[in-house]
């Protein structure tokens, strides 16, 4: 059940990847690739990096809190860690799809 959850996360993830891409090009070819499309796209990379920055405080936090909280030793294989990254830079695509949507409306 949970190699059937991981898949259609997986799945989920990848039509966002689709959906960003075609969402870009369209605009791209819309907009001509004018300073206004440039701003968005500047816009939208900015919000994927702050999301990376939480990532990354948060996941020193959790390292700190395990460090002092917990007495004894916890590991992950390096399988585990491995998946864990590529699952939270898959989520940068839907962060950066809605970030594009959401400034292409406001700007």
């Amino acid at each position: 059940m949970s190699k059937l959850l991981i898949l259609l996360g997986l799945l989920i993830l990848f039509l966002f990847i689709l959906l960003k891409d075609s969402y870009s090009k369209k605009r791209e070819v819309e907009y001509k690739n004018d300073e206004r499309w440039q701003q968005i796209k500047l816009k939208s990379s900015v919000i994927v990096l702050k999301f990376y920055d939480m990532i990354i405080v948060l996941n020193c936090l959790a390292f700190f809190f395990t460090d002092l909280f917990n007495n004894h030793f916890a590991s992950i294989t390096l399988v585990k860690a491995f998946l864990y990254a590529f699952y939270i830079m898959l989520v940068r695509y839907p962060v950066e799809y809605f970030a594009l949507r959401y400034y292409d409306q406001r700007l």
